[in-house]
């Protein structure tokens, strides 16, 4: 297992942790077609859009070459993954794509 395989795991051993009962569980409220994936999704958005508007339109970043490429690399990645969850959402709520 990888380092980022062992990190995942062991946030959701925490998460599991935090439910109180055995029928509430991540799943049920978390997967695609949920609420709380929605939230997800939702909040990709927002961080991609708060990277574009407030980092990569920021003085300091523009001006340095290396800092604005790595903010644009975050802004891309955070709209791959807004993309990615949309698309399972729209799969698991019945939306054609």
């Amino acid at each position: 297992m990888d380092d980022v395989e062992e990190l995942r795991q062991k946030i959701l051993r925490e998460m599991h942790n935090d439910f109180s009962s055995p029928e509430e569980t991540l799943e049920k409220y978390y997967q695609p077609g949920t609420f709380g994936c929605h939230e997800a999704m939702h909040t990709a958005g927002l961080l991609s859009e708060t990277v574009y508007h407030q980092l990569l339109r920021h003085p300091s970043i523009a001006l340095n070459q290396e800092w604005f490429n790595q903010a644009n690399f975050v802004s891309s990645e955070l709209i791959k993954l807004f993309n990615m969850i949309a698309a399972e959402q729209q799969k698991n709520v019945g939306i054609p794509s």
